[in-house]
């Protein structure tokens, strides 16, 4: 009886709505039995609901559909809810604020936390939470989420992290730091590959978010693996992460970290990751100081421009010509000279010191210098060894009684041909001593750019690199190969 009369009270009412709209059209062929006379002929409300919710029916649509499985969201199998997370993730747009405020958020949530939604369920969670008002978001949202990114599933970690645009400006700084990087930062040495990426993407996410310490200490040290990571493709997005985050760091990390690790990149075997590093090194050229530039950036770009790949030679040459444009511009607001100024080089009156003269010629009188300097060294122990003649049978020194083969000018000759070998000799060791050791071609080259740099979690230390000591192989060259030779001995006469 009481359904009878829900019938007839649903078409007065339905009527009374709907009297205008052509939609009433679709509910009329039901209605006629609730118009009926006879209660007992007219259809029940049981009934109704089940004729009108079937396909191509009145109720056949994603409003009513996502009302009635929310209700039973619970008992449904796995492929149901799989289906059904798909399609309300698709058509939520379409629902009222109200009704997705109220009543999807709050289901979905209980079912990701009690009914085994699984990770489908946060996507529709996400966005529907960005809509929400900060107290909103804080009282049911923030909660959720700090469980979640605490959970083992990696299906639910991917998730957070491709959706964590959705929800990112919503969390307080704290919040971040404190709760969600600590569990965010697992995924950096996860066994995954897909993990450790979506990981990395994050990063330029809630980078405005953590503080200055998780960013110049913790997270290098992180981004320091991935960079020697397996996976090419996650070496390329970290050096590229690098680049865009320098502008968080502060400028001891800069110069600490940056230079070394997009040196590195340069030697990836991976051409994307190489080209990576060239425009990280030109998207961050305003943190280099002129000594790196010179010395590390533009060797390390000359090599570059040999590289197999052609992409890689194009960008290597446009690196190489910002850089030398930078040099250009440091290099003219260096002095002309580091010389001191004339009135120190002046002679001084009470000591009586003369002021240094040049030979002549710029390039001649230095040259000339370092080889009278030696000459006259060897000359001198020529002299000294020629002042002391072997004695003749006699018993006088030849050279001093005339009697020797060069008459009464004996010591003036030796003299003479002293001075003139010592001149000789000074050349041939100078000749000799620019050879230098095997591995080294006397210009420093041995620098170790081809070695590989130890990069260890503590920190982004610049590579170790051995000292060409020029001078000292040049002596041991004196010593090996370079030796004078013996001074003629002097004639002796009989």
């Amino acid at each position: 009886m009481y359904a009878i009369v829900d019938s007839y009270g649903h078409h007065r009412v339905t009527l009374f709505t709907f009297q205008f709209a052509t939609s009433f059209q679709d509910l009329f062929r039901f209605h006629k039995s609730f118009m009926n006379p006879n209660p007992k002929a007219r259809m029940d409300m049981a009934a109704f609901l089940e004729h009108a919710t079937q396909k191509r029916s009145y109720f056949d649509n994603d409003f009513v559909s996502v009302s009635l499985f929310l209700e039973q969201i619970a008992i449904k199998d796995v492929n149901e809810k799989e289906q059904f997370l798909r399609k309300i993730d698709t058509s939520i747009a379409s629902f009222p604020a109200a009704f997705c405020k109220y009543k999807i958020l709050p289901e979905l949530i209980k079912a990701l936390e009690f009914g085994g939604a699984g990770a489908r369920a946060l996507t529709p969670i996400l966005k529907l939470g960005s809509k929400l008002d900060q107290e909103e978001f804080d009282a049911l949202v923030v909660p959720i989420i700090i469980k979640l990114f605490a959970s083992p599933d990696r299906s639910i970690r991917i998730s957070l992290c491709e959706n964590l645009g959705h929800f990112i400006e919503h969390l307080g700084n704290k919040v971040v730091t404190d709760k969600i990087f600590p569990n965010l930062a697992t995924g950096f040495h996860d066994t995954s590959a897909i993990i450790r990426e979506h990981t990395l993407k994050s990063v330029l996410l809630i980078i405005t978010k953590l503080s200055d310490k998780i960013i110049n200490n913790d997270l290098l040290r992180y981004l320091a693996k991935l960079q020697q990571d397996e996976e090419p493709g996650i070496r390329t997005n970290t050096t590229i992460c690098l680049g865009k985050i320098s502008k968080y760091l502060n400028d001891t990390t800069k110069k600490r970290v940056l230079l070394v690790a997009f040196l590195r990149s340069l030697n990836d075997p991976f051409p994307p990751s190489r080209n990576a590093g060239l425009l990280a090194l030109a998207a961050t050229a305003e943190y280099y100081d002129a000594q790196d530039v010179a010395t590390k950036i533009v060797p390390a770009l000359a090599a570059l421009t040999l590289d197999t790949e052609k992409t890689i030679r194009v960008q290597a040459f446009k690196n190489i010509e910002l850089f030398v444009k930078r040099l250009e511009k440091f290099s003219q607001m260096m002095p002309d000279t580091a010389a001191p100024p004339p009135s120190a080089t002046k002679s001084d009156p009470q000591s009586g010191t003369p002021p240094p003269t040049s030979t002549s010629g710029g390039g001649e009188g230095w040259a000339g210098w370092a080889l009278s300097a030696v000459s006259n060294k060897l000359t001198a122990g020529l002299m000294n060894e020629a002042t002391t003649p072997p004695a003749t049978s006699n018993g006088v020194p030849d050279g001093l009684n005339g009697t020797g083969a060069a008459g009464g000018g004996g010591l003036k000759d030796i003299s003479a041909s002293g001075a003139t070998s010592g001149v000789v000799m000074a050349a041939s060791v100078l000749t000799l001593g620019g050879n230098a050791p095997k591995g080294d071609d006397g210009w420093g080259n041995n620098d170790g750019w081809d070695e590989e740099i130890p990069f260890d979690d503590n920190d982004w230390a610049p590579p170790t690199k051995p000292k060409a000591n020029i001078l000292s192989s040049k002596r041991s060259s004196f010593g090996a190969t370079g030796s004078a030779p013996a001074a003629p001995a002097p004639s002796t006469s009989n």
